[in-house]
């Protein structure tokens, strides 16, 4: 029997407002701090829109692609955007990232989720002990919080589960790397002059949460 994969029909259309509070759900925010994210990313056209009501742009994955990344890289609501900025044109360190800029590659990856294109979680399949479990962190930003951190650079990395229980990754940077893939060691021993690393990490069910409610 052939099992065909697919979004499931949508009963609402999703506004923008309605992706800030699934976005807040799923990554246990306060719904009002993440609408607030969404207003900055307006005027700099990091969200779609086009009016308000039924004339309401529909939200897609590339829209809560940039959602996730200015929410989970901006520790005040009011950075939103500054932090959309930082990390949305981040490269790919490998072939992984299939040539796509983060906020692209996260895009594609979200509507992966949503259409069952990707495995959401490990397989039942799979016995626990060979669970490779750095896949629940489905996103990771990394970033110098120092006061130099305008010449360091910004790396994200984003995680996806294999059918045979392992996973993959691809990595993504502001600059050229000697690694493949980007770690907070790495970036500090590569990187002495930043004394402050922070780092920021989207889970796996809460990616796929936000990937369902498209």
């Amino acid at each position: 029997m052939m099992i065909l994969c697919g979004r499931a029909p949508q009963l609402h259309k999703v506004t923008s407002i309605r992706l800030a509070d699934a976005v807040a759900a799923a990554l246990d925010e306060k719904p009002d701090r993440v609408r607030l994210q969404l207003k900055t990313l307006r005027p700099v056209g990091g969200i779609s829109f086009k009016g308000y009501g039924r004339g309401a742009a529909e939200m897609t994955a590339a829209d809560a692609s940039r959602l996730v990344i200015a929410v989970a890289g901006s520790l005040a609501a009011k950075h939103a955007a500054e932090a959309l900025a930082a990390f949305k044109d981040l490269k790919p360190l490998g072939p992984k990232g299939r040539g796509l800029e983060l906020q692209h590659f996260l895009a594609e990856h979200i509507d992966a989720l949503a259409t069952g294109g990707v495995p959401a979680r490990h397989s039942s399949n799979v016995p626990y002990r060979v669970y490779d479990l750095a896949a629940e962190e489905a996103l990771k930003l990394i970033w110098f919080a120092g006061q130099s951190k305008a010449s360091l650079p910004r790396a994200a990395v984003v995680r996806w589960f294999r059918p045979d229980g392992k996973s993959d990754a691809a990595a993504f940077a502001s600059e050229p790397m000697p690694f493949p893939l980007a770690t907070e060691s790495r970036l500090a021993r590569h990187f002495p002059r930043g004394g402050l690393l922070r780092s920021a990490v989207v889970t796996a069910r809460a990616l796929k949460e936000i990937a369902d409610a498209l």
